[in-house]
């Protein structure tokens, strides 16, 4: 038996992986890109592989485990409610502990998991290999069909706007710089022209924070056609005045719900509330006025309304 700690078992399991013709794999959680990293897209076509995960935990990455199904055979991979171990095993050996595919049970992945403190056994002992083959075989878990992974992108969706917000000085250079801390927080860059709201515009936004149980002075709100933002959705706010072609940071907030299409036929009223996530420095601006110039050429909007899912919007951060 021997000892593995984060720093090297990641090299093992995938030394181990390529060790054997049959590989068993129990381990509920996957993250992003853990098929390459551990050589799960390179095995022999002769290989018998089967992998079970916990799809539905909320902390098991759909996509990573499409890409697993498409490299090992979609039967391969099965899920099994409640999983929680972590056991890799071949007939040369099986790697037993705490680690993951990358991801964590808070639904990490990638440079979010550098924290985490791992502690594996690598065991050789025929009687443990029998013990453990012997377990896993007794296993019961079901096919992974379409809806399976529809579902499961919702859960894992939910499950990462919870992770801890990251840390930062200048929020541009952070995102452009580490973009996965970032991704998958459902954050919306949203730059428009504003303009001052009717007297029935305000009236009838203020019953609608009223009757949905806040106080005006705790909520924000908009006026919205197309709404593409959804509660949990945090909106990085940034005024547009057409006549200088200047954007200003506003404010960022975090959306509450949404009322529907009620006030003219045409206008929804976005509810909203001020965070501190994601808050814009005034040192930083001249980046983000630079990655708004690019990203409004590129996408022209006689309404001077524009709004970007960070995921798309990070090209223009990184542009030169």
């Amino acid at each position: 038996m021997k000892f593995l700690d984060g720093n090297n078992v990641k090299k093992e399991i995938k030394n181990l992986v390529g060790s054997g013709s049959t590989l068993k794999i129990a381990v509920a959680y996957w993250g992003k890109g853990a098929t390459k990293e551990l050589g799960l897209d390179k095995l022999p076509t002769n290989s018998l592989v089967t992998v079970i995960c916990d799809l539905m935990s909320g902390a098991c990455n759909p996509k990573e485990i499409s890409c697993l199904r498409k490299h090992i055979g979609n039967d391969a991979v099965k899920q099994l409610d409640g999983l929680h171990a972590k056991v890799w095993l071949t007939e040369n050996g099986a790697i037993i502990g705490s680690s993951n595919a990358s991801a964590n049970g808070l639904g990490f992945e990638g440079n979010e998991t550098n924290t985490l403190i791992e502690a594996n056994f690598f065991i050789k002992s025929q009687a443990a290999l029998n013990a453990i083959d012997k377990w896993f075989d007794n296993l019961k878990p079901k096919d992974i069909s379409p809806s399976d992974l529809k579902r499961a992108e919702k859960l894992w969706k939910r499950r990462r706007l919870g992770r801890p917000k990251p840390e930062y000085k200048n929020l541009y250079k952070s995102i452009a710089q580490n973009p996965q801390d970032y991704f998958d927080r459902d954050i919306v860059i949203w730059a428009f022209e504003h303009e001052d709201p009717s007297k029935q515009e305000i009236k009838y936004a203020e019953n609608v924070v009223k009757n949905r149980g806040y106080s005006n002075d705790s909520v924000s709100w908009y006026y919205v056609v197309d709404v593409s933002v959804l509660p949990g959705s945090y909106i990085i706010d940034f005024d547009y005045t057409p006549k200088s072609r200047n954007f200003r940071y506003s404010e960022t907030t975090q959306v509450l719900e949404h009322e529907p299409f009620q006030f003219d036929g045409v206008h929804g009223v976005l509810l909203c509330k001020e965070t501190d996530f994601f808050h814009v420095s005034s040192n930083e601006m001249v980046d983000w006025k630079k990655a708004l110039d690019r990203a409004v050429l590129a996408t022209p909007s006689e309404e001077h309304d524009w709004q970007w899912r960070l995921e798309d919007f990070h090209q223009y951060m990184i542009a030169r």
